[in-house]
């Protein structure tokens, strides 16, 4: 069995990126297959979240330097690689014709197989020119240790408190670990505003990225004692388990752990279809996924939810229902594709 080599510049323990890698890691670690992982900058942090110190790794011309190259699988989480056997896209490569994406290039040309997150970003892929037989679908899996209802019970009343939220308010929230222009935060903000002006009991938390951003501080909600503002950081579930309803007017997000992880929180969804992980949801979650941003749906759909006490519980259950698709984890779901396409190729 070859070794597999893992690859990725920057390991973050904020990133859902960073949190797949480690379950790839400690899956080959049970397995006792011989793996390294390779970075530029995270070694502490990759050592606080699994116990392994990396490799720093050595990159010439985009190509990684390992001992035994005729002997190792290299598996790159990092879209730049020009000598993977396997790349994971969890974000979309930019595609401009007046500045060609040099990556893309290689990548439409190479025999290198890709991993997706979703079906949704595999045939944003196939519009990239990269053949359907090369692109396999993956959909990410979340930390059910830290993603479960008995969290939520245990950390909802002390996460309120740290935000001056009393324990019978409704809140209704946005997290992200990734880009808020992206995953709709102005839209957000919009809906916030709509839900005010009809119920000013309700409350709203954001959590992400290092600061709120400066072009948005003067919108009204932000004003607002109902608005609460978190950085991201390593404890997602904590905050997370403040929300009752989960509100993502992304414009375009490749998978979402966020929303699985919602979920398994028992925190119902309210998404556009332009978020791969919409996929997961059974048929009780179509009325809550509009085709795209629209303000005044998402503003009319989360008022109604937050009324009615009969279709949040429908929702609960099928929230239960879509997360039973990380019952084989990710790492054994990921690695057992790799193996696959190897004896492939054999």
């Amino acid at each position: 069995m070859k070794t597999i080599a893992l690859f990725r510049k920057n390991i973050s323990n904020k990133s859902g990126t960073g949190q797949l890698i480690v379950m790839q890691m400690n899956k080959l670690k049970a397995a006792n297959h011989d793996f390294q992982l390779y970075c530029k900058k995270g070694f502490f942090r990759t050592w606080l979240m699994a116990r392994l110190w990396p490799q720093k790794a050595k990159v010439n011309n985009h190509r990684l330097q390992v001992a035994r190259p005729d002997c190792t699988v290299i598996v790159d989480h990092d879209s730049s690689l020009r000598n993977a056997d396997f790349t994971f896209i969890h974000n979309l490569i930019s595609s401009d014709p007046a500045a060609p994406n040099e990556y893309l290039i290689w990548l439409q040309n190479s025999q290198c197989h890709i991993i997706a997150n979703s079906a949704f970003t595999k045939h944003k892929l196939q519009q990239q020119a990269i053949a359907p037989q090369r692109i396999s679908v993956v959909h990410p899996g979340y930390n059910h240790l830290k993603f479960n209802r008995d969290n939520k019970a245990r950390f909802r009343l002390p996460a309120r408190k740290a935000l001056g939220i009393a324990a019978d308010k409704k809140v209704i929230g946005f997290i992200t670990s990734g880009d808020f222009k992206k995953r709709g935060l102005v839209d957000f903000l919009d809906i916030c505003l709509n839900i005010h002006q009809q119920d000013a009991a309700v409350e709203f938390f954001v959590l992400g990225s290092h600061s709120f951003p400066a072009e948005l501080a003067d919108h009204p909600v932000v004003k607002l004692p109902q608005f609460h503002y978190k950085p991201k950081n390593a404890r997602p579930e904590y905050w997370l388990s403040v929300l009752d309803i989960f509100v993502y007017p992304a414009k375009l997000e490749e998978f979402g752990m966020v929303i699985p992880e919602a979920l398994a929180m028992d925190i119902p969804v309210i998404t556009t279809a332009n978020v791969g992980a919409t996929e997961i949801l059974p048929a009780e979650y179509r009325p809550w996924i509009h085709p795209q941003v629209d303000v005044a749906w998402f503003s009319e759909r989360t008022a109604s939810l937050l009324r009615d006490h009969s279709a949040y519980q429908l929702l609960v259950a099928a929230s239960r229902i879509a997360i039973g698709y990380n019952n084989d984890d990710y790492a054994t779901r990921t690695l057992a594709t790799i193996q696959h396409q190897i004896e492939q190729r054999q």
